[in-house]
């Protein structure tokens, strides 16, 4: 298995001796390398060690600067007391796939690229299906309603998936719809239709038509829509710390974060079984 030393971490040395990892001025934990070592050099093995680097590696790596076996299993102790020394997650790749396009989708490309433990596809196609594709996630991107047909096909498929719009300026990103276990995109129309017997037609009006937000609101709608696809890839919905967005919607306005919440609709059945409805739809 493979480890590295927090890679949020700054690694500095404190003369005339000591090696110090992080940038407080108090607190931060401080390593003292043997004497015939320099500070510097154990400086630069602990940032080499900030990606996942194998015991063989490690080993090598250790010897060219002349520690012993006994010297390496000190630090790796020493890192270890610290909670600094993280273990590779033993998971395959989170298949996402996002389906759209415009701004939204180019943005939430590029940050998912700098995901580690992500592998994405992306298309628009109303034909797309995720059967036999092994897709983890779908992110349907930029239109503001979303493609009925494909969202029946995700719910009948059980598929989990995560809108991410821009709309009047607001980037909204969710809510994160895990099949049969929360609210589903079809329950914020009930509800929405509930409130507004107006909804139904407005919602036929946005189908295939996109949003508008300033540049900076794009940039942070897509950031933290990354940011709870990493999330869903440590499956911490499992956990008693879910993604934010699980049941509720971020909305990102300016530097603020609004968040809501949404429920289930009684007369929709999503929680039962999958939607009955055909792909014949509109």
């Amino acid at each position: 298995m493979r480890h590295r030393l927090n890679p949020f971490l700054t690694v500095v040395v404190r003369p005339p001796t000591l090696v110090q990892l992080g940038a407080s001025a108090t607190g931060a934990p401080v390593l003292q390398p043997p004497p015939w070592l320099a500070p510097d050099a154990v400086a630069g093995l602990l940032r080499w060690m900030q990606d996942f680097r194998t015991p063989r590696e490690l080993e090598r790596r250790c010897a060219d600067l002349g520690m012993a076996a006994g010297d390496v299993d000190e630090l790796l102790a020493a890192l270890r007391g610290h909670g600094l020394l993280e273990s590779e997650p033993p998971r395959s790749p989170l298949h996402v796939h996002l389906h759209g396009r415009g701004p939204v989708a180019d943005a939430v490309l590029g940050e998912l690229a700098s995901l580690d433990g992500v592998r994405v596809s992306a298309g628009t196609a109303r034909s797309w299906s995720p059967t036999g594709r092994g897709v983890d996630l779908v992110v349907l991107s930029d239109f503001l309603s979303p493609d009925p047909v494909l969202v029946a096909r995700l719910m009948r498929e059980r598929v989990p998936h995560l809108p991410v719009v821009l709309r009047d300026g607001v980037g909204v990103i969710g809510p994160l719809v895990l099949p049969g276990a929360g609210p589903c995109l079809r329950c914020l129309d009930r509800n929405r239709a509930d409130a507004d017997p107006g909804w139904p037609t407005l919602a036929c009006q946005l189908f295939g038509r996109a949003g508008r937000a300033s540049p900076q609101v794009l940039r942070m709608t897509a950031a933290i829509a990354a940011h709870q696809v990493a999330a869903v890839g440590a499956k911490r919905w499992d956990s008693a710390d879910p993604p934010d967005v699980l049941g509720c919607t971020l909305e990102v306005e300016g530097s603020a974060i609004a968040v809501r919440r949404w429920f289930m609709h009684p007369g929709c059945g999503c929680g039962v079984t999958a939607p009955a409805a055909s792909e014949a739809a509109g």
